[in-house]
C-alpha cells in the first residue's frame, strides 16, 4: 500500500528552471566568466557542484571560481526574482490528495536548502512536507540514490511503499537506483523520448494529469 510520495522540486513541483539557469549565468558573468545558457540547460537536475565539474573540462578557468562570491551573486538574483517562480499546475491538488489520504510527503532536490525554504515560505507550503532533503544533506547528488534513501529513512517507509515524481533523467535514474517506483512529468528540460528510454512507471504531461491518475487509483497495490 502506498504510504509516501517523494517529489522533486525544480521543474516538477515548481516552474523555476529558467530562473535557476539565469541565476547561474548572472553569477558567473558577474565574476567574469562567459558561459552559454545551452551549456547549463541540459544539466538541470544535477547539483551545481556536479554541473561545475562537467563545465571545467570545457572551461578550465572555472577551476578558480570563487564559490562564496558565486553563491552570493546567485542568491541575490534568486531573491530578486522569487516572484517569477510559479507552482506547476496540479501541485496544490497533488499536495491536498496526499494529505487527504494520509500520505507522507517529501521533497528530494538537488538544489540548496536555503533556496527551497525561501520558495516554500513564499507559497506558504513549508510546513506541508514531512521531510525536505536537499543537496546540502547528502554527499552524492542525483543520479546517486542517496537523496532518496535518506528521505525514506526520515519518513520511516520502505521503497516499495513509496513513489517518486521526477522531471529529469538524473532524478529518474536516482529513484530507480533506490528501488522506488517513479513517475515522470514532462515539465522539465528532457523530452519524452529521453524519459521513455529510462522506462519510468508512468509519464504524464504535468502534475495535474498525474494527480488525476492517482485520484482514480487511490490504493496502488502493485507499482
Amino acid at each position: 500500500m502506498l504510504k509516501a510520495i517523494l517529489i522533486d522540486f525544480d521543474g516538477t513541483l515548481v516552474d523555476s528552471l529558467n530562473v535557476l539557469t539565469e541565476a547561474n549565468i548572472y553569477a558567473l558573468r558577474e565574476l567574469g566568466y562567459q558561459i552559454d545558457k545551452s551549456e547549463l540547460v541540459d544539466k538541470l537536475g544535477m547539483s551545481f557542484d556536479d554541473i561545475l565539474k562537467t563545465l571545467i573540462s570545457k572551461h578550465p578557468e572555472l577551476k578558480n571560481l570563487d564559490l562564496e562570491k558565486f553563491n552570493n551573486f546567485r542568491k541575490r538574483y534568486l531573491e530578486e526574482n522569487l516572484h517569477r517562480i510559479k507552482l506547476h499546475k496540479g501541485a496544490i491538488e497533488l499536495i491536498n490528495f496526499a494529505k487527504d489520504n494520509n500520505l507522507k510527503l517529501a521533497i528530494v532536490s538537488s538544489s540548496g536548502k536555503e533556496y527551497i525554504n525561501k520558495v516554500l515560505e513564499y507559497f506558504n507550503l513549508k510546513t506541508v512536507f514531512d521531510t525536505i532533503i536537499t543537496a546540502d544533506d547528502v554527499k552524492n547528488a542525483k543520479p546517486d540514490p542517496e537523496i532518496f534513501l535518506k528521505a525514506l529513512g526520515n519518513l520511516g517507509v520502505k521503497n516499495y511503499e513509496s513513489i517518486a515524481i521526477e522531471d529529469s533523467i538524473y532524478g529518474i535514474i536516482a529513484a530507480k537506483r533506490a528501488g522506488i517506483p517513479v513517475y515522470a512529468v514532462l515539465t522539465g528540460v528532457n523530452n519524452k523520448k529521453e524519459i521513455e528510454n529510462l522506462k519510468p512507471n508512468g509519464i504524464f504531461k504535468n502534475l495535474y494529469e498525474l494527480y488525476l491518475y492517482f485520484k482514480n487509483n487511490l490504493i496502488i497495490e502493485s507499482l
